[in-house]
């Protein structure tokens, strides 16, 4: 990749929509090569230990969602670690 990474819209990483404008034409390719590895779930909210209920969190929700580390590992041409 030529250019930096743009920031992702999740606290956590990057949502589908951000990788398909991110990597256009390499979106499935990057699928292929994720296939089986750790990605989060961005569901706009956490657990409150304390009050024992969810509450928002202002992200999302997004979905699932692909770590910076694994995109740019991608992008390197570099393998999988997992």
């Amino acid at each position: 990749m030529t250019h930096p990474l743009p920031s992702p819209v999740c606290r956590s990483g990057y949502p589908e929509s951000q990788l398909r404008e991110i990597l256009k034409d390499q979106f499935d390719s990057f699928g292929r090569w994720m296939d089986g590895q750790t990605v989060t779930l961005c569901e706009g909210r956490y657990w409150d230990h304390v009050f024992q209920k969810y509450v928002p969190d202002g992200c999302g929700p997004h979905g699932p969602v692909v770590y910076r580390w694994d995109l740019e590992r991608f992008l390197h041409g570099l393998p999988v670690v997992d």
